[in-house]
């Protein structure tokens, strides 16, 4: 990110990635590596048990503004809005369609 921010008003024309959650280190929201009961952050070194991982939104959308079409990444809790629920609640909901309430992994 550069620091500057702009205002744009366009069209959302696709959603250029399906996987719109990730498991993010808490320390640096990098997305964090599965291991066999851990988490690992190869960015800042952090392991995190897997019953603590957190999530976090990365929306990647192609936009049309009427004279350029441009590639945005929206990441974390400002989408919290626009999905009505907070990634990590998220997360566990549909981890509980797939697998059951009672089957969820620690």
């Amino acid at each position: 990110m550069n620091g500057r921010r702009r205002l744009l008003s366009g069209a959302v024309i696709s959603i250029q990635d399906s996987a719109f959650l990730y498991p993010a280190c808490q320390n640096c929201f990098s997305r964090l590596v599965q291991g066999p009961q851990r988490y690992n952050c190869y960015n800042c070194g952090s392991v995190i048990e897997s019953k603590n991982v957190d999530y976090r939104y990365k929306l990647c959308v192609r936009v049309a503004d009427g004279a350029e079409i441009l590639h945005i990444a929206v990441f974390g809790s400002c989408l919290d809005a626009y999905f009505g629920i907070t990634a990590g609640a998220l997360q566990r909901y549909i981890q509980d369609l797939t697998t059951g309430p009672g089957d969820r992994k620690s």
